[in-house]
């Protein structure tokens, strides 16, 4: 107990000595991002939670002891949701902290012996460490769903843009902006490609990453279309159109499915609700009858 309260105050005190300059340093980095409309002037806004964060990302960022952590999608999905890699790293050991100094608060109350509490500390911090991992999978299975339920816009979008004489490049451009403030999922998807095809020499792999970075059917055979116009010089608007066509049809087979499946889903609520009330209102006057008959 002792030994963290230490920690506690020497890091406070190390952070407290560090707010002073990193103020000064975002107001200056804020006056000169407003000349030019960058970023909004929110420096009164940071608290002293974010200025640790910043501070273990900093010492994150220059380790080499989390480099090896986490996949490349693990880290374009980070920067979809707006974290950097190092301050993912940094909540993550903040939480890991968080909860190993509840556990010890508590086992303090209940007068828990040394070994139990050394390992249930380690247990909930192992706990802690892993559930930012737990929120960014749920926020990524629900980024997966919003995409696969925005991809026949997008591709609507897309064909029209090819339509248009618009190249390839372009077109994706147009769906990543206007598909902005449809489905922001999809955007960001759109938007990744383009910026990896404006860096990168080699189109195909990228194409290629654009399709296996969700691993959703519909992305990858967008991807494997794509490929198609490049290796064999094929139209554009015609792959496309059939493409868009086959996505539609796979749509209307799910809600037909979803459909089917109503039936079936509408099975359980209908005897636990119904049934039980018709077999009141049928046989309800009956057996009044008959407990009256052997009452008398």
């Amino acid at each position: 107990m002792i030994v963290y309260i230490l920690f506690l105050l020497a890091f406070f005190i190390d952070v407290n000595s560090l707010i002073s300059f990193n103020k000064r340093k975002l107001l200056r980095l804020d006056g000169i991002c407003k000349n030019f409309d960058f970023v909004e002037n929110d420096s009164d806004n940071k608290s002293i939670i974010s200025f640790i964060l910043l501070k273990l990302s900093g010492f994150v960022s220059r380790s080499k002891l989390f480099n090896v952590y986490g996949d490349s999608n693990e880290r374009k999905y980070l920067d979809i949701f707006g974290f950097d890699y190092s301050y993912f790293v940094s909540l993550k050991i903040c939480s890991s902290f968080l909860f190993s100094l509840i556990v010890l608060l508590f086992s303090f109350l209940i007068n828990l012996e040394i070994f139990y509490l050394i390992f249930v500390c380690i247990f909930f911090g192992f706990v802690g460490f892993k559930f930012p991992n737990f929120i960014f999978k749920q926020k990524r299975k629900w980024h997966f769903s919003r995409v696969e339920a925005g991809m026949a816009d997008a591709l609507d979008l897309f064909l029209v843009c090819a339509e248009a004489g618009l190249a390839m490049e372009s077109a994706m451009e147009c769906v990543a902006v206007e598909m902005m403030s449809l489905n922001k999922d999809i955007a960001e998807e759109f938007r990744i490609t383009i910026n990896e095809m404006r860096i990168g020499s080699d189109r195909i792999k990228v194409i290629e990453d654009f399709g296996k970075r969700t691993g959703l059917v519909a992305m990858q055979r967008l991807s494997g279309a794509l490929i198609q116009t490049f290796e064999t010089g094929s139209s554009l608007v015609s792959v496309l159109r059939v493409l868009v066509s086959e996505i539609r049809e796979d749509s209307l087979i799910k809600f037909e499915e979803k459909a089917a499946r109503l039936s079936v889903v509408l099975t359980f609520p209908m005897i636990l609700f119904l049934l039980p009330c018709i077999f009141i209102i049928i046989a309800g006057p009956a057996m009044l009858g008959i407990f009256g008959v052997l009452k008398n």
